[in-house]
């Protein structure tokens, strides 16, 4: 609007220049005061003209800008829903997880490249606090006995991909306790150690030798 009023005002202008001086233009008429009216004119009726094309173009962009708001507010809420989906299907896969997990008498242990316990979940009491091993080297803390064995099949089960499984026994307060380990490397990089007790199993082993 700003720029048809200003072409307006420099036409006008050369225009009154050209018919007072020169008397030559599109508003030159036999009287001075003819022309000056039809100037004036002119300019008011594209200044009406300019002022109302204005307010259509604000208001075209007014409503522009509504429906962007609006598709914004109706993706952000799709988002919003999507998300909640989401977390309730991980919730619900955490909780069957759970289950499944609870269904076996096993230890489960998450170890990093390096040995380093991160997680550890059980449903039975295991030998020693998880405070004590958790983000700590298994290499450092498990008996010299079962030492080699146990670092062997993981070293296996981190280069080869595939699941490594190893027994060893343990003291007990009721003698030798034995143990079946499973490692199988993970897509996040860690190693998965499945740990059983295998006692009564052994046991019955040893009485039928």
């Amino acid at each position: 609007y700003i720029g048809v009023v200003l072409g307006q005002a420099l036409f006008i202008f050369w225009s009154l220049i050209a018919t007072s001086a020169f008397e030559i233009g599109p508003f030159a008429v036999e009287n001075f005061h003819d022309s000056m009216s039809l100037m004036v004119s002119n300019f008011g009726l594209t200044a009406c003209v300019g002022l109302l094309v204005s307010a259509m173009l604000h208001e075209k962009h007014a409503i522009a800008r509504s429906m962007f708001e609006l598709r914004a507010e109706a993706a952000r809420a799709e988002l919003e829903h999507e998300l909640n989906l989401s977390k309730q299907q991980y919730a619900r896969q955490t909780e069957d997880l759970q289950t499944v997990l609870a269904s076996f008498p096993d230890l489960y242990f998450w170890m990093d490249a390096d040995g380093t316990y991160r997680r550890f979940y059980s449903t039975r009491a295991a030998l020693f606090p998880p405070e004590q091993f958790l983000n700590r080297r298994f290499q450092d803390i498990i008996p010299d006995g079962i030492k080699e064995p146990l670092v062997t099949a993981f070293d296996r089960a981190l280069h080869s991909k595939a699941m490594e499984e190893v027994e060893y026994s343990m003291p007990g307060p009721n003698g030798p306790e034995w143990f079946e380990a499973r490692l199988q490397l993970m897509a996040s990089g860690q190693v998965l150690a499945i740990v059983r007790d295998i006692s009564s199993r052994k046991q019955t082993e040893l009485e039928l030798q």
